[in-house]
């Protein structure tokens, strides 16, 4: 399970957004392939969001509620944009605490809550898309 703080201050529990297509993406707004990623998403989401296609922004930046709502209007971002605690992130992905989250990290759920892909860096806009194309017809 994972609760991330949205910017208008709401709590957002990844786990309960069954019957959508969920792409989480932990990031940070100073990463430059992270940028890349956010147009990516945003593209998508304006393509497929009625189709149900819901993408999360996640920043694990240090005091990130203001950078990430200056990123979220620089980058015209309309999908949700969060925030959360590194430990929270840690424990749901399974990730040993003495490393670094490498950003982006996308992981993809399907309409049930169920992990699909999990990727590490930036493959690209075509692989994404195919990715939750492919989710989206399951």
């Amino acid at each position: 399970m994972l609760e991330v703080r949205t910017l208008d201050g709401n709590t957002l529990k990844i786990h309960q957004m069954k019957g959508k297509v969920v792409l989480v993406d932990f990031m940070t707004t100073v990463c430059p392939t992270c940028k890349l990623a956010s147009a990516a998403l945003q593209k998508l989401y304006d393509e497929l969001g009625v189709k149900g296609f819901c993408p999360v922004s996640i920043a694990l930046d240090v005091g990130s509620a203001g950078a990430l709502k200056a990123y979220g209007r620089k980058y015209r971002l309309t999908f949700t944009l969060a925030t959360a605690k590194r430990g929270d992130v840690v424990r749901y992905l399974n990730h040993p605490l003495d490393r670094p989250l490498r950003v982006p990290t996308l992981i993809l759920l399907d309409r049930r809550g169920r992990i699909c892909t999990a990727e590490v860096g930036w493959k690209g806009e075509d692989a994404l898309r195919a990715s939750v194309l492919n989710v989206l017809a399951e």
